[in-house]
């Protein structure tokens, strides 16, 4: 049995770092830096996986350099699908989950990044970074850059006269959406 854990989790401590993430215990986190700091690669990625599930954003540079290389294995797609998750307007560093949205190839940790910014911190300073992502290939990633830009920019405080212009702008970008879908579904889009 003790095999079979090593072919899925790289390590056999993975699952107790796994579990130490699934408590979501702001205490663990100094054991979890430990390992990080000093466990081998694989138990390094796992506490950084338990480490975002506490809510311990000072991982996000080292996120960055681990989602650098893409999301398609474990732990990377567990530790790029938890950025969704993060939502304290106190403590995230926007900027650093702007820099992972920048520089991230895989179309999860966009998504990911994309709900974290637009669903849960709403913060407008990541306005000019999602416009990039209006038009991303990966269709989820995009559509999330719509749903942040369109319907969230009406609701901060804006100014009246700004307004008007931000409801045409999202107007326009759910239509380039609907053409994009409509092309990649097959499906004969009119202009009627």
């Amino acid at each position: 049995m003790r095999s079979t854990k090593l072919l899925i989790f790289g390590s056999p401590k993975a699952p107790s770092i796994q579990r130490l993430g699934g408590l979501k215990l702001p205490s663990s986190r100094g054991a979890l830096h430990a390992v990080i700091e000093n466990g081998n690669d694989t138990e390094s990625k796992w506490a950084v996986y338990a480490a975002l599930r506490t809510g311990d954003v000072s991982v996000l540079p080292r996120v960055k350099q681990l989602l650098a290389v893409g999301d398609r294995q474990l732990p990377e797609s567990a530790i790029a699908s938890q950025l969704r998750f993060v939502s304290d307007p106190f403590a995230v560093p926007v900027p650093d989950l702007i820099t992972i949205l920048q520089s991230a190839p895989g179309e999860l940790t966009r998504e990911c990044v994309l709900t974290a910014l637009g669903e849960e911190l709403k913060d407008t300073r990541a306005v000019p970074a999602l416009a990039v992502h209006l038009l991303d290939p990966d269709l989820p990633a995009s559509y999330r850059a719509v749903q942040f830009g369109g319907s969230r920019s009406a609701s901060f405080e804006i100014g009246p006269e700004i307004r008007p212009a931000n409801t045409l702008a999202a107007l326009a970008i759910q239509n380039i959406m609907w053409r994009r879908w409509a092309k990649s579904q097959k499906v004969a889009y009119s202009e009627t």
